[in-house]
């Protein structure tokens, strides 16, 4: 089975972008669909054969679409958790794209410049001292 990448990570930016566009109008911050129709939606039995990738997606988004939470618009007031932005969102695509181990310096260099960085910014912004030791989890 072929895949056009190009075409399937399209399709789910574009499902991506008009849920987040949806998110400041009248969406519902909770959703109501309930558990066992969403299980429903996603489950019955596996597949013995592989199924297209662009089909996937689509079953995602429309079973998974009726029972998301909107963590994102601005009218979620529930718990205390960050929520992405856009650049996040896309640089959460590109991340994923390249599927670094961000272990190490040797298994990725660029994560690890990345994680300096970022760590350098932190002790910065927070006006602790330069050589202070930062560790990002997962």
């Amino acid at each position: 089975m072929t895949t056009d990448l190009r075409a399937l990570l399209h399709r789910a930016a574009d499902l991506a972008a008009t849920y987040r566009e949806a998110l400041p109008g009248d969406t519902p911050v909770h959703p109501g669909a309930k558990l066992p129709d969403l299980v429903a939606a996603l489950g019955g039995q596996l597949p013995q054969q592989p199924t297209d990738p662009a089909e996937v997606i689509e079953l995602l988004a429309d079973a998974a679409g009726p029972a998301l939470v909107g963590t994102e618009g601005p009218r979620f007031l529930g718990f205390v958790m960050g929520g992405s932005l856009d650049a996040a969102l896309a640089a959460d695509v590109l991340t994923s794209g390249w599927g670094q181990v961000a272990f190490n310096a040797v298994t990725s260099p660029a994560a690890a410049a990345v994680e300096q960085v970022a760590g350098g910014w932190v002790l910065d912004l927070l006006g602790l001292p330069a050589g202070a030791t930062v560790g990002f989890t997962t």
